[in-house]
């Protein structure tokens, strides 16, 4: 099976839910890369000039997937990125199997590797989830480059581009996850953890 590594290496755009995308005409520049990552309820119908419609990657919260009820087609590999099959996190997270894309590779983030980032980010998003997996895994700064969709911090950009909810309302710690994400794009993961 592909780790997270080689999707990046080959070419990896990872797609966050961001009302920034409204109106930014990225569709077509996140279409072209070969591999794209989207999180839990990505419905791109109808913002497919912002947004693309391409998915590789399937990351999800266990939480989201048992409400959203149904899974993208053309999917890759289905990501669990809070590790809701670990007893300390059931009782947060569910997750019914009988929704995850048939005959996909399924993956989970390290329990520990979450436990890590839950001490320097508290109640992370699927999204700062995925990238410090990842972050780990290529154990170099990653090009910020290939994210879109991660601007949620303004509060006057709603926190999903499909729906109006602002970022004050979400329990997400933003002012941790943008903290995070400048280390992850300028540090090594190896560098970073001497560093800590």
């Amino acid at each position: 099976m592909k780790t997270l590594a080689d999707y990046y290496r080959a070419g990896l755009a990872i797609v966050g839910n961001s009302g920034c995308l409204t109106g930014a005409g990225y569709g077509p520049e996140i279409d072209a890369h070969p591999n794209v990552v989207r999180f839990n309820t990505c419905h791109t119908a109808g913002h497919e000039t912002d947004t693309g419609c391409k998915i590789t990657i399937w990351a999800i919260s266990g939480f989201d997937s048992a409400k959203i009820g149904w899974h993208p087609a053309d999917v890759e590999l289905t990501c669990l990125v809070m590790p809701v099959l670990h007893r300390d996190y059931r009782a947060r997270y569910s997750l019914n199997p009988a929704l995850l894309p048939k005959d996909v590779p399924f993956r989970q983030i390290p329990v520990e590797r979450f436990r890590q980032l839950t001490r320097l980010c508290p109640n992370p998003s699927s999204g700062v989830s995925f990238c410090f997996w990842l972050w780990s895994e290529i154990g170099e700064p990653f090009r910020a480059s290939c994210l879109y969709g991660f601007s949620h911090f303004a509060p006057d950009v709603p926190y999903h581009y499909f729906s109006d909810v602002r970022p004050e309302i979400t329990t997400h710690s933003m002012a941790h996850e943008k903290r995070l994400f400048a280390a992850m794009t300028s540090l090594s993961y190896p560098r970073w953890r001497a560093e800590k």
